[in-house]
């Protein structure tokens, strides 16, 4: 179908309606057609797409959040083909520098991310060169904030994932002069606020925050690329604790060619990941205690694939990363489909008590010694109720657009992104 490999064929199962909705860009336009026929006319909704991203919320309302090339951050709500759209930000295109975007949708409150850069000569007028933004819809208004703000001009990768209660949770790398650590914050629709500010704190730095997802059992997932040894990482955490357990997964000398990604689907954790053109996965029935062995899965049809479903049991919308293909009105994505008989188990996967998979043998106190610690092995960090790089701010100090001044971090934001003085 000529897709984007980057933004990838995204599916939506409307389960309500036994139903399915894909979306897919080609050459820079979205489309979107309903039904697994891909034959199907497509309809076009949008041109000079760069990025975009999707959710379905419980009354069957698909929320499309775009990021357009001349310079527009777009929010388009699809129902039974209306299609309702509106501009939340505009920018001139030179400083187009979102490179990721989610959006989800919690019941009748739609959240959406995305980072921006500061570019050019203009950064030397700002100390903070990096942001994370948040943005929220309620019944009757859109409320902006910020999340993380960086001294180096980067595109912060982060990740966000909902809990069984339907909490928001919020979670990227990050560093100080000590440590690297990743940070974590719940939101919840009551609060409605960020809280539970929590660093799960790593004992090497150079490390890239790889994927991370909470499950259905309070469970943090998360897999880590370190760039000291070249070897890519899972570890798992409780929610309510600090405490860590890591282990690696493979070793690896060039991760630029790898993607990953770990997800739950009828309470299993699916561990995917692409290779030199090749599909490596492994899964867990007991939420990480346990794991079935490496196998391979083969395919020249095979490519990204975004699903997203209302999940049966807390009745939000998750959306899962992994790969498959659509051929004459056959479905498959690894670890939502039956998987198709040409599997091969992956011998050179190394397995032993000190690889994945033996978590049993993962020592669990906090004292290691230094034998361990290029291993990135379990660790123990304190609970920190603060705004990096911000002291004078709070995990319940959420800056607000009707709130805004002209000397607050967003006035200077919204003055870049219009080119105002």
């Amino acid at each position: 179908m000529g897709m984007d490999r980057k933004n990838s064929l995204h599916i939506i199962n409307d389960i309500s309606y036994d139903s399915s909705w894909s979306f897919y860009l080609r050459d820079n336009t979205l489309y979107y057609y309903k039904g697994e026929n891909q034959h199907e006319k497509p309809k076009k909704l949008i041109d000079d797409v760069k990025l975009f991203d999707l959710s379905i919320d419980d009354k069957q309302r698909v929320h499309i959040l775009c990021v357009i090339n001349s310079g527009e951050l777009i929010y388009i709500m699809l129902q039974k083909d209306i299609c309702n759209k509106k501009i939340l930000q505009s920018f001139p295109k030179e400083v187009n520098s979102i490179e990721q975007v989610r959006i989800l949708s919690l019941g009748d409150v739609v959240h959406i991310f995305y980072d921006f850069r500061i570019t050019g000569k203009n950064a030397k007028y700002y100390n903070y060169k990096s942001f994370i933004i948040h943005l929220y819809k309620t019944e009757h208004e859109w409320i902006q904030s910020y999340i993380g703000t960086f001294y180096k001009s980067i595109n912060p990768k982060f990740f966000v994932d909902i809990d069984k209660n339907k909490n928001l949770y919020f979670f990227y790398l990050d560093s100080d002069q000590k440590a690297q650590y990743i940070n974590s914050l719940t939101f919840t629709k009551k609060k409605s606020k960020w809280f539970n500010w929590k660093k799960i704190k790593l004992n090497t730095n150079n490390n890239k925050l790889l994927n991370i997802i909470i499950d259905s059992n309070n469970r943090i997932h998360s897999i880590f690329a370190n760039y000291n040894c070249m070897d890519i990482y899972y570890g798992y955490t409780e929610s309510s604790s600090t405490f860590n357990r890591f282990n690696k997964l493979i070793d690896c000398e060039e991760t630029k060619s790898l993607e990953f990604s770990i997800f739950e689907f009828n309470s299993e954790i699916w561990i995917v990941w692409l290779c030199e053109e090749k599909i490596y996965y492994s899964s867990s029935k007991n939420f990480g205690e346990t794991w079935s062995n490496i196998l391979e899965f083969t395919s020249d049809a095979l490519e990204k694939i975004n699903y997203s479903s209302i999940d049966c049991i807390s009745n939000v919308s998750k959306t899962i990363s992994s790969f498959g293909f659509i051929n004459d009105n056959e479905t498959f994505i690894l670890g939502i489909t039956k998987i198709p008989e040409i599997k091969n188990e992956y011998p050179d996967v190394n397995t032993d008590s000190n690889e994945l998979f033996n978590i049993d043998s993962i020592e669990e106190t906090e004292n290691k010694n230094a034998e361990t610690n290029q291993n990135l092995s379990n660790t123990n960090s304190n609970i920190e109720n603060e705004f990096l790089d911000n002291e004078n701010s709070d995990a319940s100090d959420i800056l607000k657009t009707k709130e805004i001044n002209n000397n607050s971090i967003w006035k200077k934001i919204a003055n870049y992104l219009t080119l105002k003085e």
